[in-house]
């Protein structure tokens, strides 16, 4: 048997590695396009970021943002209730302190009965009024902020360099795991090569 033959599963186990590690190389470098014989050289991400942004502007406003499901969501019954305390809060302290201070002399005939009873009639109002004025707010909204344009620019203007680097300090450990099992899978090929090679001799 050939000796160099034994060499087959660490030069399986360095290609698995290799492999991986020319991938996340190519995924972001070069950063800048360049030709190199004829052949034009850019990284996957910065190549396609513009592409790649238009696209996720247009799902994300499809998909994940809709004016219409966050006034739905914020005018609530549920989110509304939560808002009464602190807003029968304010209305109380408007007719108790604010009245008085402003008008006195109507803050004169204004007794805990009446407050009572205005404060029943605000709260009743605003819990009608409140879904149509965040309708109307969403759709303002809607007409004065483009969603897709304005995550494409986010992204385009990304610099992909900062995305590398900030990939590598939150999944660092994950993709030395990549690595490792690339790098296992090689040697384990490796070794079936070799097991083929000794009984086919």
């Amino acid at each position: 048997m050939n000796p160099w033959l034994l060499l087959l599963p660490l030069i399986a186990a360095f290609t698995g590695w290799l492999v991986i590690r020319v991938f996340l190389w190519a995924l972001f470098r070069p950063q800048q396009a360049m030709s190199l014989a004829g052949i034009r050289l850019q990284g996957i991400l910065p190549r396609t970021q513009s592409q790649l942004s238009s696209q996720l502007g247009k799902w994300v406003s499809t998909h994940f943002i809709s004016f219409d499901q966050l006034a739905g969501t914020i005018g609530s019954a549920d989110n509304l209730e939560k808002l009464m305390p602190m807003v029968e809060t304010q209305i109380d302290h408007f007719l108790r302190e604010k009245l008085a201070q402003e008008m006195p002399m109507i803050s004169m005939f204004i007794g805990d009965k009446t407050i009572g009873k205005v404060k029943g009639v605000f709260m009743d109002e605003l819990r009608s009024l409140f879904p149509r004025l965040m309708q109307e707010y969403a759709s303002t909204l809607s007409e004065k902020i483009d969603i897709e344009k304005l995550v494409a620019e986010k992204v385009a203007n990304i610099n992909t360099s900062d995305l590398e680097q900030a990939l590598y300090q939150q999944y660092g450990r994950y993709i030395g795991r990549l690595y490792a099992m690339a790098a296992v899978i090689g040697f384990a090929m490796g070794l079936l090569q070799l097991a083929i090679a000794v009984f086919t001799a």
